[in-house]
């Protein structure tokens, strides 16, 4: 009878748990899968959808948004990204310092760019990581 009446103070631990986990090490293998899916987005011309970019309107050598290299290195960890993180919130993405990824990931009518969008994850890679919080989580209960 004992282990029934612990029970709602068994469950109240595992909410407090819960709500104050610290998650940065999830965040940390969840960086690498996020770098790794948004790079296939380059590689694959796709959308973190599956759905292909719009095809380019001139005759370019260079792939779709890989002139320089700049918005590929940026969105996947490199030069001008943006990861930050905290117990419990991660933010990843752009710097602004480089002006034109925004315009190539949502869009720009004002500069006749179509959204060819690359920044977001996969159904895949979002699993990946709620399996590591969950884990992480798992642990510090």
């Amino acid at each position: 009878m004992t282990s029934v009446l612990k029970l709602p103070e068994m469950l109240d631990e595992i909410k407090r748990e819960l709500r104050t986990a610290d998650l940065s090490d999830a965040f940390r293998d969840c960086q690498t899968i996020i770098a790794r899916d948004i790079g296939g987005h380059f590689e694959r011309s796709e959308t973190p959808e599956g759905v292909a970019w719009l095809p380019r309107k001139d005759n370019l050598p260079h792939p779709l948004l890989i002139l320089s290299g700049a918005t590929p290195r940026a969105a996947t960890g490199g030069a001008g990204s943006i990861f930050e993180m905290q117990a419990r919130s991660m933010t990843y993405g752009v710097s602004s310092s480089i002006v034109y990824a925004g315009a190539q990931n949502f869009g720009s009518t004002k500069r006749n760019i179509p959204q060819r969008e690359f920044l977001g994850l996969s159904e895949v890679a979002v699993d990946a990581c709620e399996t590591f919080i969950a884990t992480t989580i798992d642990g510090s209960i």
